[in-house]
């Protein structure tokens, strides 16, 4: 047992990076469904481990939007029964409520708003539940200011998944262009 302890404790870092490279891994992964089920369901699979990532990190602005993206996650699961507009706003009050908390508290206070904005602006456009909409949003608002957050909070992971993210809508727009598939994608 004194064994693990040692193993654990003096591996603290790499686990803990460890864990953020898996939920990168979900996180990435969910792009490549078609089905927003198991496009959300992967977000919070991913999600969560974030949220254990953070934690160990002691980034606690990432941890607690990643816990909050959890729960928004499960809605968007749940589906149109719930896609009104009351749940939508108690969700944006809830990651306002986290980013005042995690202000107030002087844990990464700057930080905090770089990821409140990130949520605000994915939560909104993971709602519309168009993919057209929710890749304008990753690409250029949720993906840059999560760049910037995972960097200074020491997340290779967050950094890295941000970067595929990035890379990703950068792709899908230049092949939509290409190939002049935008009548087609407003059919889907």
């Amino acid at each position: 047992m004194d064994f693990l302890v040692k193993l654990l404790t003096e591996n603290y870092d790499v686990i803990a990076q460890a864990v953020g490279i898996v939920a990168m891994a979900f996180v990435i992964l969910s792009f490549q469904f078609r089905s927003n089920t198991v496009c959300f369901a992967m977000n919070l699979i991913g999600g969560c481990l974030f949220l254990a990532h953070y934690g160990m990190l002691g980034a606690w602005g990432g941890c607690l939007m990643n816990a909050v993206a959890c729960v928004m996650s499960v809605v968007l699961l749940i589906g149109d029964r719930v896609k009104k507009l009351p749940v939508l706003i108690g969700l944006l009050g809830l990651y306002a409520g986290v980013t005042a908390l995690v202000m107030i508290k002087g844990w990464d206070s700057p930080l905090a708003l770089l990821a409140c904005v990130a949520q605000f602006a994915v939560t909104i456009g993971m709602w519309t539940r168009d993919h057209v909409k929710l890749r304008i949003v990753r690409g250029g608002v949720v993906a840059p200011l999560w760049i910037i957050y995972n960097a200074l909070s020491g997340s290779i992971g967050g950094v890295i998944c941000e970067l595929f993210t990035l890379s990703s809508v950068i792709v899908y727009f230049v092949r939509r262009k290409l190939r002049g598939t935008e009548a087609k994608d407003n059919e889907q």
